[in-house]
């Protein structure tokens, strides 16, 4: 285009504010609860604690630098920014090179935006920002090269007027872009399911229950282990278990938990899982367990939770040290802010700790919530969790006799029976003769029970699981 007299650097800047622009949005809308993740999991602090070790270990440079970056993931428009930034930096540090290397640099710009596929397709996995790093620091360190080298006497390369032409000016940029928008949105499946795990982590850990069972429609819960479990523990604190539990596809008791997994997601979903069934002890546990998978041995959500943690027991001490820590980072300062008055709050109280009667027994599943509902026998909650996960067990025989504990608490003046327990119970009626006179067990279940063994008895099981495909009955059968 031989009337196309923009100056190099104007066209640079158009490129530049095109590519952050881009970047910064795809992160931003489709990746908004993967960088509060990356945020969460990563760990900065002022304190010499981290910079002795980066001195033992030199290596460690570019793995503290990226630290510093990640905790302003904390905000993610500013996270966004900050990966889009990485790319656009690649993108002018390629461009001042071409300028210095060709004669006539306007028309072949586009040169500037050949790395950025390149850079794209692995900059999601990028957990640290080490490979971010490296890259800019690379290609400012080669650009510092060809400027040294040109700045005596300016090289005339030159190049054919076939790509100096407006289509390709145009075109070449955009397909570069497009390319880099596929590897971060398409290419690879797993950043959809880090983003999904990553707004169920976020969700949970804000008590926002309803929206995870919006999020999580049975039929998907029954093909993925994590959305499973989440699914469960939102229908439990939504006080929907006892009615819903087999819709979502739950094999055995052990499916309400993690057991063995060291993965972030496992045990930070096992931390939300024990805070909901107040065993504070646990979730230091668990909180402990998970620091050991980050990159410094500790991350901000961690330090978070123990806070708040801390603050529930009453342990200022404790709560305290770890605010300390975290008032050290560059961007938690307001949230430490927020949480001095409830620490102040505590300063004369004596720490919970102490509880009477039998130590609460962490084992299996059924084991712990059998530990807990002794200990709180009046709370619905951990009475569905006890009585689902037994009827997970397909155990009829002791779901009978934990049945008929729990009821004198919960159901001893004639209250509606939920529909799981209901559909336990006609099972085991013609072995217990009285249970029907016993308890309130609907018409309308009396009336599906009678259906289904009729279907059972005539050899016809798959007809009838398919008429109660959410059953205990198909459940067991």
């Amino acid at each position: 285009m031989k009337g196309f007299k923009l100056h190099p650097w104007l066209i640079l800047g158009i490129q530049a504010l095109f590519l952050f622009t881009g970047v910064w949005l795809i992160w931003y809308v489709f990746y908004y609860y993967s960088l509060l993740w990356l945020e969460g999991y990563s760990y900065f602090t002022s304190l010499p604690d981290l910079k002795s070790v980066l001195a033992l270990f030199p290596d460690d440079l570019f793995k503290y630098v990226g630290a510093y970056f990640l905790q302003f993931f904390y905000k993610p428009a500013l996270g966004a920014a900050i990966q889009a930034g990485f790319a656009t930096w690649i993108m002018l540090c390629t461009g001042m090179m071409v300028m210095r290397l060709f004669k006539t640099s306007s028309g072949i710009l586009w040169l500037s935006f050949i790395p950025i596929p390149f850079y794209m397709f692995g900059q999601f996995w990028d957990l640290s920002l080490e490979r971010s790093i490296i890259w800019c620091l690379s290609v400012f360190l080669l650009m510092c090269i060809v400027w040294i080298v040109t700045i005596g006497k300016r090289l005339t390369i030159s190049m054919n007027n076939c790509f100096q032409h407006y289509l390709v000016m145009i075109l070449i940029p955009i397909l570069a872009f497009s390319l880099s928008a596929y590897f971060l949105l398409g290419y690879d499946k797993g950043n959809k399911n880090q983003e999904m795990f990553g707004k169920l982590e976020y969700l949970g850990d804000h008590q926002q229950w309803e929206e995870i069972l919006k999020l999580i429609p049975p039929q998907e819960a029954q093909q993925n282990e994590l959305k499973r479990r989440y699914a469960l523990l939102a229908l439990s604190e939504t006080g929907r278990l006892s009615e819903q539990i087999f819709r979502y596809g739950i094999t055995n008791p052990r499916e309400f938990l993690f057991f063995n997994r060291e993965e972030p997601f496992c045990r930070n979903f096992n931390t939300l899982f024990y805070r909901s069934i107040n065993l504070p002890n646990e979730v230091i546990h668990q909180c402990y367990q998970l620091g050991i998978q980050s990159s410094f041995g500790f991350s901000f959500s961690v330090l978070r939770r123990l806070v708040d943690t801390y603050i529930e027991l009453k342990d200022y001490a404790l709560a305290k040290k770890y605010l300390d820590i975290l008032s050290h980072s560059s961007f938690q300062k307001k949230w430490v802010e927020g949480h001095l008055p409830k620490l102040e709050s505590i300063k004369d109280m004596t720490p919970s700790y102490t509880m009477e009667g039998a130590p609460f027994t962490i084992g299996t599943f059924l084991e712990t919530m059998s530990s807990v509902y002794d200990r709180y026998p009046d709370n619905r909650k951990y009475a569905d969790l006890l009585l689902c996960g037994i009827l997970a067990d397909k155990n009829g025989n002791s779901f009978y006799q934990v049945f008929k504990i729990i009821a004198q608490h919960l159901y001893a003046n004639g209250e509606r029976i939920p529909r799981y327990y209901e559909e336990a119970l006609l099972l085991i009626s013609p072995h217990e003769k009285d249970i029907l006179e016993k308890y309130n067990i609907s018409k309308d279940s009396q009336e599906r029970y009678n259906v289904f063994m009729q279907l059972v008895k005539t050899g016809r099981i798959n007809v009838a699981k398919r008429k109660y495909p959410d059953s205990f009955w198909s459940y067991i059968y």
